[in-house]
């Protein structure tokens, strides 16, 4: 697959009329569905679970290091070629458990639905670029009823590389019919950010995710703590004022 050919924006538009959300820890706290999955796929080699605390910090560069970091949590397991297989198998039980149920104790962030049907009303297309792998996205997405905002899912297995490779967010502007000069991603961490860089778009940046370092020493265009405030930032953008 090649690279969607856009010419690379200045940072800051003048008007937007698409935004693209990651999913995880910006719509959605899927955490304690994703706890329960790796503590499951764990507890089957009779390792240890994870905390809560634990799992929101591993998450957001997708399953493989997801399940990495929670074997490395447990210095006790063994090495080499040993330890690769057992990766393997962990990360596939947890891959298997998890697309069973994916949404059983997921919620939506505050005020994520009625921003999503303002912005709509607006006219503002939307679109999904996450690591998650897309067929859990694209379960997680109609679970939560949202799967009618969004023009396009593209997750972490759609493209040969996954955020922040600029390929996923240039694809859903692709799929949209969109251009980085008039584009926001919006999302909770320093993944997003740096995706949303080296594909030459500017960033908002959510409080409520799972960063692991305050959003707000990031350097994102905005940061913000309130969905609610969405659209009225589309309709009056601060950095033009």
């Amino acid at each position: 697959m090649t690279a969607p050919t856009f010419r690379i924006a200045s940072p800051t538009p003048t008007a937007c009329d698409t935004l693209i959300f990651d999913l995880d820890g910006t719509l959605i706290d899927s955490a304690p569905d994703i706890r329960s999955s790796l503590n499951a796929a764990l507890a089957e080699q009779d390792l240890e679970p994870a905390s809560m605390t634990d799992v929101r910090r591993w998450m957001g560069d997708g399953a493989a290091v997801l399940v990495e970091r929670a074997l490395n949590a447990r210095r006790w397991v063994p090495g080499g070629a040993g330890r690769s297989h057992l990766g393997k198998r962990v990360l596939q039980r947890f891959l298997d458990i998890y697309e069973a149920s994916p949404a059983s104790a997921t919620r939506l962030f505050p005020h994520v639905m009625e921003t999503l049907t303002s912005l709509a009303k607006m006219g503002i297309k939307q679109g999904i670029c996450t690591n998650k792998p897309l067929n859990h996205s694209l379960k997680v997405v109609k679970a939560m009823g949202m799967d009618r905002f969004f023009g396009c899912v593209v997750a972490g297995d759609s493209t040969p590389r996954s955020k922040p490779h600029p390929l996923p967010l240039l694809l859903c502007l692709e799929q949209l019919g969109s251009s980085p000069v008039s584009s926001i991603m919006v999302g909770d961490s320093p993944i997003d950010l740096a995706t949303a860089r080296s594909a030459g778009m500017p960033s908002i940046l959510v409080t409520w995710g799972y960063s692991k370092v305050p959003v707000e020493t990031l350097g994102a265009h905005l940061v913000l703590n309130d969905f609610r405030d969405l659209p009225a930032i589309l309709r009056a953008p601060p950095w033009n004022a």
